[in-house]
């Protein structure tokens, strides 16, 4: 009896390390199910100085954004095993298929395209409104040795200026946390992959789509204001212009910025005219109309 109690006290004590073990498996394997779709941006903070800030612009799942391709979801899933601390982004040395990478990225482009589908209809009817050009990678960050943070598949997004930029700054900026300094090297990792797909790009080799790693997507928001832009990625919006809204202002946007040199207008809608109405309070017959044209 008492030489089988060891035995049985390290087989219970064995299997259980098992279980725990492929519990905590199976829940990171879970996690990493759920996508999160992050926008890093600098700004600056009073009495702070340039600031790294992120925040989440949409989460789902991979089953949903892969429209429940099996194997699309398990080589998306196993590519997060090949990252490393020194290299977040799925896709870079082919650790997984361009066709899974530009499904999952297409479906990434097209959630957000709906979450600002109100500024594409303004510029398709002609009424003026902002553009700004975003970069889109796909990561599943490892923390440093030591350093401790969920793991999530993150789609990062961020401004075409402010990621190019990204080498001018020669001290890292200031961090909400300083946890957050994982995120501002991966976004380092990103300007690299950024230089390396332009690169290939002018290249023009083959079938030189395939091998790039990132993507881009312009988001087009309304302008109800003429107020200049004074944050630190102004240069990277553009102000494209349809009708007028008011005949008596020669320009939509005052840019009193200091690199008000750097923003363009285009005319979408060329020679068009539409009728702006003004509808009562309770919705009944319009109480007026002011015909514009474009110029």
């Amino acid at each position: 009896m008492w030489k089988i109690l060891p035995s049985l006290i390290i087989s219970s004590g064995t299997a259980y390390l098992i279980r725990s073990k492929q519990k905590k498996n199976w829940e990171a394997q879970e996690f990493l199910k759920a996508v999160q779709i992050s926008l890093n941006y600098l700004d600056e903070i009073e009495g702070k100085g340039t600031t790294l800030q992120f925040r989440t612009l949409d989460e789902c799942q991979v089953n949903f954004l892969m429209n429940e391709n099996s194997e699309g979801i398990a080589k998306i899933l196993a590519a997060c095993d090949t990252t490393t601390v020194n290299q977040a982004f799925l896709g870079v040395d082919s650790s997984v298929e361009f066709t899974h990478l530009d499904m999952f990225m297409k479906a990434v482009i097209n959630r957000i395209s709906v979450k600002f589908a109100d500024g594409y209809m303004d510029y398709d009817f002609g009424i003026p409104v902002l553009e700004k050009k975003y970069w889109l990678g796909l990561t599943c960050e490892r923390p440093e040795p030591g350093a401790k943070f969920q793991r999530k598949i993150r789609v990062m997004v961020i401004s075409d200026g402010c990621l190019r930029h990204i080498p001018d700054h020669t001290e890292p900026p200031k961090f909400e946390f300083p946890g957050h300094k994982a995120r501002w090297k991966c976004l380092q990792q990103m300007h690299d992959i950024y230089l390396s797909d332009e690169k290939i790009k002018k290249e023009g080799q083959g079938r030189f789509w395939e091998r790039l790693v990132l993507r881009q997507v312009s988001i087009f928001r309304p302008l109800h204001y003429k107020e200049g832009l004074s944050h630190v990625d102004s240069e990277s919006v553009t102000t494209r212009k349809g009708e007028k809204r008011h005949s008596s202002s020669s320009s939509n946007l005052d840019q009193s910025d200091s690199d008000s040199n750097s923003f363009s207008t285009v005319n979408n809608a060329a020679g068009r005219k539409i009728r702006l109405k003004q509808r009562s309070s309770l919705g009944s017959s319009p109480v007026s109309q002011l015909q514009q044209k474009s110029y």
